[in-house]
């Protein structure tokens, strides 16, 4: 017994006051370097077991969409291991397959097998069909910020704004992996036949539409040299408005299609746009880079909104923001700051009634923050993150500190 106290932690930190104190300072030093190199995340990063395909086939009905694409890819991906679960929805605009997984897959093997059958597939799909996109979902790809664009007046152009420049500057900050933009879709063109005038002119539909692509192209035609200098020449004459589209010319007789069909323009149905108190507004999400600082990033994206308020046609615009994660980290963080201070408090007040002495006292009360140092250096070098899981369980594990001490 006596051999087994020689060599236990509080006889060796007697013997060894000088190693013990030098060995403390490099642990709080350390801990002091990886705090703040800590990635914050909202959630601990892991594969859901499921998978999305999307088929488009644009122009086919829904029953031959099924018969054609959603059947044959069906037999394909049935195949894949780990498969729970497969289903399909057929419309006129593509088919779109869903695959639920065990929760023991690897995603990763899944995912592999998943563009091996999709190569096969690729043999037994219709000649138009030629884009097949696979979607895996993890927790890295739950957008961190999700907010809303509003203005009283010239809606449209503010959903253009956001296409075009917003997108444009949000994807220029470190950390932002992509924005989606939706809510506010583009107004349309219709053309709207005249059967009568057609048969009289002996045209069919496919005529005409055959010679609307012919007229409107934007191609490149090649490049000229001068020189060092190279120039790319490319030929552009797409219809740019509706009056242009209806003087086009569909016949070598100089008929015009405004002879033939009414052409009109009309904003978005009500299905495909979303309103706050009245005013029609644009949805954007933003994603993160895998590695980049949900903290860091969010903040980036607000100091970038605040700077875009400059430009004018940006100023008079609302940002609702419907949900912001740093927030919720920061809340987070703020749970913890507040549980250690109390808790040091709580053990500091009750161990200084009990014991009324001061060096016991302040050795216990340092064991609290010891304690989170030794855990911010662990999850720094495991390749973990600080988030909602490891802050919660950080917390617990202070009280239960607290308790014992």
């Amino acid at each position: 017994m006596g051999e087994y106290s020689k060599w236990s932690l509080p006889a060796l930190a007697i013997r060894r006051p000088v190693t013990i104190c030098m060995l403390v300072i490099m642990l709080v030093t350390l801990g002091a370097i990886c705090w703040p190199r800590l990635p914050l995340e909202f959630t601990i990063k892991m594969d859901f077991p499921a998978m999305r395909v999307m088929i488009p086939y644009p122009g086919a009905t829904p029953e031959q969409v099924e018969n054609e694409v959603a059947i044959p890819a069906e037999g394909e991906f049935k195949t894949v291991p780990g498969l729970r679960r497969i289903s399909s929805n057929s419309d006129s605009g593509g088919c779109y397959i869903w695959m639920e997984f065990t929760w023991d897959t690897d995603m990763k093997l899944a995912s592999a097998e998943a563009r091996d059958r999709i190569e096969r597939l690729r043999m037994k799909l219709p000649p138009d069909v030629d884009t097949i996109l696979l979607r895996r979902f993890s927790s890295l790809s739950i957008p961190i910020m999700r907010m809303a664009l509003f203005r009283e007046e010239r809606e449209d152009d503010l959903a253009l704004f956001a296409r075009t420049h917003l997108r444009r500057q949000l994807m220029r900050l470190d950390g932002v992996a992509d924005v989606e933009i939706s809510g506010s879709p583009s107004e349309s063109v219709y053309v709207e036949f005249n059967q009568h005038a057609l048969l009289s002119l002996g045209l069919s539909v496919y005529q005409v539409v055959q010679t609307l692509h012919a007229a409107s192209i934007n191609i490149g035609v090649g490049q000229l040299r001068q020189g060092e200098m190279r120039y790319f020449v490319r030929l552009n004459e797409e219809f740019n408005d509706p009056g242009e589209l209806e003087m086009a010319i569909i016949t070598p007789s100089g008929i015009r299609l405004r002879d033939v069909a009414n052409v009109s323009v009309q904003g978005p149905s009500g299905a495909d746009r979303f309103q706050i108190d009245g005013k029609r507004g644009v949805f954007v999400r933003i994603i993160k880079e895998p590695d980049a600082n949900a903290v860091a990033t969010c903040d980036a994206v607000h100091a970038e909104l605040a700077r875009l308020r400059e430009d004018p046609e940006f100023h008079d615009v609302e940002v609702f923001i419907f949900e912001d994660q740093s927030e919720i980290i920061r809340f987070a963080l703020s749970s913890l700051y507040n549980a250690g201070r109390y808790g040091c408090a709580m053990a500091v007040i009750v161990l200084w009634l009990f014991l009324r002495r001061i060096r016991p006292t302040v050795l216990v009360s340092l064991a609290i923050p010891a304690s989170i140092v030794v855990a911010v250096i662990y999850i720094y070098f495991s390749g973990q993150t600080l988030n909602l899981v490891t802050l919660a369980a950080l917390v617990i594990s202070m009280g239960m500190l607290v308790d014992n001490t």
